[in-house]
């Protein structure tokens, strides 16, 4: 994936697009708040494709500051997770690397 940039198909359901709305704001919202758009030098690519009537979507942050799992999910995280889950019968996984948070979200279209 190239790093700080987006790639994929150009459209996706009006099905999927509130709940797909909701975890790409949220990712973003930590990103500038905690991870790798806190500084300068941090940079957050975006890749999807379509298989299958599956969206496999990949957020992946780099050069920003060390990251640590946190000790609890937020409200907003546990949030997109579950809409994934019940309105898009998917699922999620994030990987809080010290590298950068990456998060896959695999969901029916």
């Amino acid at each position: 994936m190239p790093p700080g940039g987006l790639r994929g198909p150009p459209s996706i359901s009006h099905k999927a697009s509130s709940t797909l709305s909701l975890a790409l704001h949220e990712l973003a919202t930590n990103a500038i708040k905690y991870g790798a758009l806190s500084c300068p030098e941090g940079k957050v690519g975006v890749e999807w494709s379509v298989r299958e009537g599956m969206l496999h979507l990949d957020w992946e942050e780099s050069g920003g500051p060390p990251v640590a799992p946190p000790t609890k999910n937020g409200f907003g995280s546990r949030l997109f997770q579950e809409f994934v889950v019940s309105d898009l019968d998917g699922y999620t996984k994030l990987d809080f690397d010290v590298s950068g948070v990456r998060c896959n979200i695999t969901a029916r279209l």
